[in-house]
């Protein structure tokens, strides 16, 4: 047996992020916007139906199909323990205090130098 804890009990850490430089975000912002529209359909696809989202899965890799249960279990517990969207937070959307938090240890810790304004560190202009 396994226990879970929430990441949030230890580091102030997301689950996941799009990065995307400066540069691609003003010269190619459709490039982008597509990216991200179809990643959180994925991550929508995944909470609504965990199952069929690990059946389709294994139909696209076809060696993983021995394993669909197993599958399914990940992509159950990313629906059920990752992807909820938050109070005040859309699916996609960043939170600025989480990611000052981040910051914050990430300088006290030395991993990075300097710190930076946080609304230089990410956007939502593509969070629909």
């Amino acid at each position: 047996p396994m226990d879970q804890q929430p990441v949030d009990s230890v580091f102030p850490a997301m689950a996941q992020a799009i990065i995307a430089s400066d540069d691609t975000i003003e010269e190619r912002p459709e490039v982008v916007q597509g990216f991200v529209d179809a990643v959180l359909r994925a991550v929508r696809d995944i909470s609504d139906d965990p199952a069929a989202a690990a059946a389709q899965y294994v139909a696209l890799v076809p060696q993983h199909s021995e394993n669909l249960a197993g599958i399914e279990a990940v992509m159950r517990a990313y629906a059920e323990l990752i992807y909820p969207e938050g109070e005040n937070q859309p699916l996609g959307a960043f939170d600025p205090e989480r990611i000052k938090a981040v910051q914050d240890f990430y300088v006290e810790a030395g991993i990075v130098r300097n710190a930076v304004p946080v609304e230089e560190l990410y956007t939502n202009e593509f969070i629909k």
